[in-house]
C-alpha cells in the first residue's frame, strides 16, 4: 500500500502529496473562474472579470507599447494578453493554496485581492450596473468554498496513518470532481451565452432601406495578380480595437445621446436614425500602425447618416472645438469638430458593403470620419457624443 501511494511525501512532519496544496489552489481558482464566466454569460454581461481586467491592461498600457504589440503580434495580441492573464492567475491560485497550508485567512485575503482587481476593472467601465459585479462575487465565494473543501481533505490526509489513504483519496476524488464540474460550467456558460448568436440573427434578418449595393468603378479593376481589389470584403477588412469581448447590442436597444455645448440635447434611437436621409461613400481606412505595404488598410462602401446634419440639428456652440465620443464598451476618443463639419462624408455608419455592419465592425452603428486615423475618429457602437 505504501508503494501505491509513493507520490506522497513527508514535508515538515506532515504527510502530504507533493504539490497538493498548490493543486488545491489551482482547482479552486479554476472553479471560481468557471462559475464567474457562467454567471456572466447567463446574465448576458459582456464584461466578465477576465475580459474587464484584460481591457484594463490595454487602457493603462503606454501607447508606444500598444503600437509595438500590434506591429509585432498582429491579431494574436489579444489572445496572448488573455493567455498571459490566465497564466498569472494560475500562479496566484497555486500560491494561495500553499499559503492555505499554513495561514488560512491569508489565502482568503489573497483571493480577495484578486477579486478586488476584477471589481476595479469592471468599475471603470462606462456607468456599470450593480449586476455586473455578481460574477465576481460568485467567483470569489466559489474560490473560498472549494479551497476550504480541498484543504480540509488534505488536512485529513495529514492526520491519517500512512497505510490508510482515505484522506488522500478523498482529496484526489474531490479535486477531480471539482475540475470536471468546472469544465461543465464553462461549457454551460457558452451555451447560455446566447447574446452574440441572437444579435447575429437580428443582423441577418435586418433590412435597411436606402442602402445600395457597392458599385466598383470600371477603371478600378486593374486585373493584376497580387494587387488588392478596390473593395475589401467584410471578412478581410482589418480589425484593430481595444475590446476583448465585442459588445453585442440589439438594434432596438441602441441609443445615441448628443449633449454638451449644444442648443438642444438630442436622443436618437436606431429606428430614428435609419429613418433619416442616407449618405454613402467609398471610404478607405488605414490604421496608424500600418506599415508601407501592410495589411492594416481597407476600402469599403459605407452607408449611414450624416454626422454633421445631426450636429446642426443639435445646434453646436461656437465655443465647441471637438467631439468627445464614448462607445458602449467605454472606449472614448476626441474628434476635431472642424473635420466633421467640413463637408467630408463623416457619418454614423449602419452598413458596410451594402449589408448591415458586421458585429466586428460595430453593429448596429459606428462613427466614420474619412481622413482621420481611427483612434481620433472611429467609435464602435456609439452611445454618447459630447461637443
Amino acid at each position: 500500500m505504501a508503494r501505491s501511494w509513493g507520490l506522497w511525501a513527508t514535508i515538515e512532519g506532515m504527510r502530504t502529496f507533493r504539490g497538493a496544496w498548490s493543486l488545491a489552489g489551482l482547482v479552486a481558482g479554476g472553479a471560481g473562474l468557471a462559475t464567474s464566466y457562467a454567471v456572466a454569460n447567463v446574465l448576458a454581461i459582456r464584461d466578465s472579470p477576465v475580459v474587464a481586467v484584460a481591457e484594463l491592461v490595454i487602457r493603462v498600457t503606454p501607447g508606444a507599447l500598444v503600437e509595438w504589440a500590434i506591429g509585432t503580434l498582429g491579431d494574436q495580441d489579444k489572445p496572448l494578453l488573455v493567455g498571459g492573464i490566465f497564466v498569472f492567475l494560475a500562479l496566484v491560485f497555486a500560491w494561495a493554496g500553499r499559503i492555505a497550508a499554513r495561514v488560512w485567512w491569508l489565502a482568503v485575503l489573497l483571493l480577495g485581492a484578486v477579486a478586488a482587481v476584477g471589481v476595479a476593472a469592471v468599475a471603470i467601465q462606462e456607468a456599470p450596473s450593480p449586476v455586473v459585479y455578481l460574477p465576481i462575487a460568485v467567483g470569489f465565494v466559489t474560490w473560498v468554498l472549494v479551497l476550504g473543501l480541498l484543504t480540509d481533505r488534505l488536512r485529513a490526509a495529514e492526520r491519517a496513518e500512512p497505510e490508510v489513504p482515505t484522506g488522500r483519496r478523498g482529496f484526489l476524488i474531490g479535486a477531480v470532481a471539482v475540475a470536471v464540474i468546472s469544465v461543465g460550467l464553462g461549457g454551460l456558460g457558452r451555451i447560455f451565452g446566447r447574446g452574440r448568436r441572437e444579435v447575429e440573427e437580428s443582423r441577418r434578418l435586418l433590412r435597411i432601406t436606402g442602402v445600395t449595393e457597392p458599385r466598383v468603378p470600371p477603371e478600378a479593376r486593374i486585373g493584376l495578380a497580387g494587387v488588392s481589389p478596390w473593395a475589401t470584403p467584410d471578412e478581410e477588412f482589418y480589425l484593430i480595437h481595444t475590446a476583448i469581448a465585442l459588445p453585442t447590442i440589439e438594434p432596438e436597444d441602441w441609443q445615441l445621446r448628443i449633449h454638451g455645448l449644444v442648443d438642444r440635447e438630442i436622443m436618437v434611437s436606431y429606428q430614428d436614425l435609419i429613418a433619416r436621409e442616407r449618405t454613402e461613400a467609398w471610404v478607405t481606412l488605414n490604421c496608424v500602425s500600418n506599415t508601407i505595404g501592410g495589411d492594416l488598410i481597407g476600402n469599403a462602401w459605407w452607408s449611414g447618416v450624416s454626422l454633421a446634419a445631426l450636429l446642426d440639428e443639435a445646434g453646436v456652440s461656437d465655443d465647441a472645438d471637438a467631439l468627445l465620443q464614448t462607445s458602449d464598451d467605454g472606449w472614448t476618443c476626441g474628434t476635431p469638430l472642424s473635420v466633421v463639419m467640413d463637408g467630408r462624408e463623416a457619418m454614423l455608419a449602419v452598413a458596410m458593403n451594402g449589408r448591415p455592419l458586421p458585429i466586428e465592425h460595430g453593429f448596429p452603428v459606428r462613427t466614420l470620419v474619412p481622413g482621420l486615423y481611427g483612434f481620433v475618429s472611429t467609435t464602435h457602437l456609439v452611445a454618447d457624443t459630447n461637443p
